[in-house]
Order: structure tokens, then sequence, then C-alpha cells
């Protein structure tokens, strides 16, 4: 593997943390905030449609300015994670923002606030159409916003409560060190080595995690059932009736929906036992271990270099679209991406999408494995899906988490292509294909599994008042019992597992957009092969739309409709596809 690896490049945000133009932002935010509120604050029943527009242009704006020292100071501290400069810069940036941020939290309230007949009549308005999903979106969750003194309150509390709770979850997973082998190893390295072709390393770097976790399980029970206890108070007063419903919220989708594609998951767990069965039989095993799941079915596995994996990436994009491979092009030229695994960075892998004014981020922990390529890929995706859709503005660029995954997963589709083409030993070919079918598995069958955890933990917590560590080992066990079936043997420290994942900490419920993702990529990589060159230009369309509309319309035009238990089945078909082919090549 080629060495050294980059670190990204953040000048394009600011210099370092004396920056002077990090003083300079707040003041513009500051000032322009005050001119807002002297201009519109309080003025909304008589406001015009054209002054409304205004208001959200101007709103926008002095959000997207207030964004980048926050962000600046997040990239940083995911670098090193372990450094305490970097994780108090972060808290001071947030601080800084969080203040003048709340003195526009009157502009949803005030617009909310508006009867539902004129809120109808802005919607329809020439004037307003550039914001007319960020009208809608104001029109659906005006039910549950407080009052403006109550929001002011919320947000000045929020570092000393949740964001607390959260930051110190992220320093732990930062900072802990695992003993394996008698020698320190971080969380991402262990998980590394789960994938190792030798079962004596995959069980030691498991029972590393497991002993690891367990030496911790009293704090991080504490901070998840703090957090959990924080948002049912939360929920409480902005009247959501289940812990899922404002997530549901932001992510444009409904608990039936969410459901139906959660059942037709857990109708499909044949197929996930049916592949471990003869993964299995396929290993010399009578049955495989949890720590098994991922074991490669070659004995030494190709590593590929940065620029390898470079390339390929670059041309999986170029084949489809030469608009993927320009873009993408781009942050490995300008310095955009973070891609080396080093002590006491975050682990895993992530893109920030910055503001609509700039650029994305990426974050990678690049080991060269074929895993590492399509993550690659996968971020990438992400990219340039921001790329894309900046032009939607910085209040309707970003999607919700139902279609966040739809061009990252798109992307790792791609690649994977690539990667299979390129073998021409059927060995090799069922080796990569039993890669993204584990994959494709850990993304839709594990995280609905997960989303079930997560709501047995909130509703244990809602109703006993706390969880105990053995009460949420149990929880997870309990989820995971039907998953593995009589297919996978799990080990007894695999119970603590659920205390590394930060989406149950950061952001509670998010883990079900992952297979909402995926099943829904499913469809359309399966569209894009059956229709290429008129999906082509639908697709396109559909990513440079960013959130400017729901994602029923989003997804109208290429034939989908995620309200549709057949949609989930067809996502699917297509795996068990990918299955079959797997399983026939011996």
């Amino acid at each position: 593997m080629s060495s050294p690896l980059p670190r990204w490049n953040l000048d394009d945000l600011y210099t370092s943390p004396t920056d002077p133009a990090i003083e300079t932002t707040f003041a513009e935010g500051a000032r322009e905030t005050e001119r807002l509120v002297q201009d519109f604050k309080g003025k909304l029943t008589e406001a015009t449609p054209a002054q409304i527009f205004d208001l959200l242009k101007r709103y926008e704006q002095i959000l997207q300015t207030l964004t980048k020292p926050p962000t600046y100071a997040g990239l940083r501290h995911a670098a090193d994670t372990s450094d305490p400069e970097r994780e108090g810069f972060q808290r001071q940036m947030r601080e800084r923002a969080i203040q003048i941020e709340r003195e526009l939290l009157w502009v949803d309230l005030e617009l909310a606030q508006l009867s539902e007949e004129r809120l109808a009549s802005l919607l329809q308005a020439p004037e307003t159409s550039r914001y007319q999903h960020v009208l809608e979106n104001i029109l659906k969750a005006k039910p549950h916003q407080l009052s403006e003194e109550q929001e002011k309150l919320i947000a000045d509390l929020q570092q000393t409560s949740s964001e607390a709770f959260t930051t110190l979850f992220e320093q732990e997973c930062g900072s802990k060190q695992f003993t394996y082998k008698n020698e320190p190893r971080t969380l991402t390295q262990l998980l590394t080595e789960i994938h190792d072709a030798d079962r004596s390393t995959r069980e030691a770097a498991a029972a590393s995690i497991s002993k690891g976790l367990k030496e911790e399980e009293q704090r991080r029970s504490f901070i998840y059932t703090t957090l959990i206890k924080h948002k049912e108070t939360m929920d409480r007063y902005r009247r959501f009736a289940t812990p899922e419903a404002g997530r549901h919220l932001s992510n444009e989708t409904t608990q039936a929906a969410v459901e139906a594609m959660a059942e037709a998951v857990e109708q499909s767990v044949s197929m996930f036992h049916r592949y471990y069965s003869w993964k299995a039989t396929k290993l010399g095993l009578e049955t495989i271990a949890d720590y098994d799941r991922y074991a490669p079915l070659e004995e030494v596995e190709r590593i590929y270099s940065y620029e390898e994996a470079r390339d390929l990436v670059l041309r999986s994009f170029n084949a489809f679209s030469p608009l993927f491979a320009e873009q993408a092009s781009l942050f490995f030229e300008k310095g955009w991406i973070d891609a080396d695994p080093a002590p006491g960075k975050r682990g895993g892998a992530f893109c920030s999408y910055v503001s609509a004014d700039l650029h994305p981020y990426v974050l990678l922990n690049f080991q060269g494995k074929a895993d590492d390529v399509m993550t690659m890929a996968h971020e990438l995706g992400h990219a340039i899906h921001a790329s894309l859709a900046r032009t939607q503005g910085y209040l309707q660029f970003g999607t919700p988490l139902t279609l966040a995954e739809t061009a990252s997963v798109f992307g790792e589709m791609l690649a994977f292509d690539s990667l299979r083409k390129d073998l021409t030993n059927p060995k090799d070919q069922q080796a990569l294909l039993a890669k993204k079918v584990e994959s494709i598995f850990a993304t839709v069958f594990r995280q609905i599994s997960m989303f079930r955890f997560e709501q047995k933990a909130h509703a244990h917590v809602h109703a006993q008042g706390f969880a105990t560590p053995e009460q949420l080992h149990t929880l997870w066990t309990d989820v995971h019992v039907p998953l593995f079936g009589k297919a996978i043997t799990m080990t007894e420290g695999y119970r603590t597992w659920w205390s590394y994942i930060p989406h149950f900490m950061e952001t509670p419920f998010y883990v079900y957009a992952y297979a909402f993702g995926e099943l829904l990529t499913c469809c359309l990589y399966e569209k894009s092969l059956a229709e290429p060159e008129v999906f082509r230009g639908q697709y396109i369309e559909l990513l440079k739309n960013g959130g400017s509309k729901s994602p029923t319309e989003l997804l109208t035009p290429l034939g989908l409709d995620p309200e549709s238990t057949e949609t989930w089945k067809r996502g699917l078909k297509w795996i068990e596809t990918l299955v079959d082919e797997t399983i026939a090549l011996g």
C-alpha cells in the first residue's frame, strides 16, 4: 500500500483555529441576524410573498455562514478525537454558532404560526416557489413546535445536555485502546481484523472488542440511558406519539412505511439463514460464529493501493457518467479526502456536506481491502450528490435520511461491478460476490435488527426509567436471535456490541434509513441496467434536486413508491439474485 495516505486540507474553510476569518464569519452572522430581526420579526402576518422570499433567502444565507466554523472544528476533531484542544475548540465553535442561531428560532416559529390558509397561499405563490418544500415542511412540523422562549432554552441547554453526552461518547470511542495480543489497538483496527482469513485472528479480535466494551459497560449504558431519557422529555414537549415519530417527520416518511419495510426484511430472513448456512459449509464449519460473518472466502485477500482504488473508482464512475468521474476526481486533486487510519481518528467513514457555497469533505480509514475500495466509492457518491445539489441552496441541498444513501450506495455498486469485471477466476468472483452480499446484509438485515433494538431500548427506559448494562445486553441479544437463527452462533461477548454504535447515541433511529436507502438503490440499480440511457438522465436529475421535493415526488419519475410494499419486495428480490449467483459459483 502506498504511503503516506492523504490527510485533508481544510484551508477552504479556515487556515487554522486562529484564522481571523473565523471572527469575521461570526461578526457577519450576528450583524445579518440583527438586521433580519429588525426587518421581519413580528411582521410576517402582513408580509407579501415577495417579502417572505426575501426573509427566507437572507435566513438561508445566515445559516450557511454560521455553519462553517463549527463544521471546520468538527472536521479537525474527527481527524484526532484524542486531542483535548480540538475537542475544546469544537465545543467553543458550536456554542458561538448556537448563541447566534438561537436569535433566528423565531423564523420557523412565526411562519408556522401563520394560518394554514395563509401558508397554503404562500405554497402556491410564484414568488416563494424556490422555497416551496421548505414551507411544506414547516406546515408539517407545525404541531410539534414550542414557543420561542422554550426553543431558546433548549438551544441554550443543548451544549450541557444531550450534546455533552454524545461528545463524551465520541471521546470514549476515539481514545479507547483495546488490548490485542498484548498490544494496543483501536476499534477500527480490530473491526478490520474481523474480516481476516484466519479464524483465530477473527476470534481474538472479537474477544478483544468484547472485553474492552465490557470494561466500559457501566459508563456507556449510563450515557445511552441518559440520552434516551433526554429524548423522551423532548418528545413529550413536542407532542410526538412514539420515539421514532420525530425521525420519521425529518425523514419525510411515515411509521407505516418504515414498518412495512422492516416487516418485509424480517419476512425475508430465510435468505440470510440460507446464505450463512452455505457459507459455514464453504468454510468447513458446522456453524459459523458471529465473528465469522465477514470472513473472506479467499485465503489471501488482494490489497489495493490507494492509487489503485482511486483509479478503479473513477473508472467505474466514468463508465456510468463522465459527470460522476469529473466531480469525484476533484476530491483527490484538491485534498478534500482524509484517508489515513491514524490513532485517535474517528472510526468509519463519512462525507460532510459543509454548505451549498463550498464543497464536501470525505473521511476514510483506508486499509486497502476491497471493502475499503467500495467505501471510497460510497462516500464519493455522497460527495457527488451534495455537489450536484448545491444549486438548490443551503436549506434544500441536503436530503432526508431516507434518500441520503441513494447516491452513495449507487456509487458503491458501480465500483463493485468494476471490481467484479476485473476478475476472471470464478473463485475470485465468488469471493467478491460474497463480500457484496454480506455488505448488503449488514446494511439491510443488521440495520433493521438495530432499529428493533432501539425500539426495545427506548420502550424499556420509558417503562422502567433506566436500563442496566445487562438489560441492554439482553435486548441486543433478543433482536439478534431471530436474525442469526440456527445459521450463526452468538458468542457471549457479542452481547455488549451495541455499545459502540454511534448512531444510537448521536442520531436515534437513524439506522433504518440505511436499509431504506439500500433497498431503494437496489431497485434503481436494476433499472439502470435495464434502461441505461433513459435512467441516467432521470437519476442525475434526482440528485440535482437534492431535498427540494419529498422522497415520493423525487422517486415517482423513476417508477418507485416508498409507501408501497412492492418496492421493498423488489429490492429484496434483487438481493436474492446476488445470493443465488454467489452460491451457484460452487
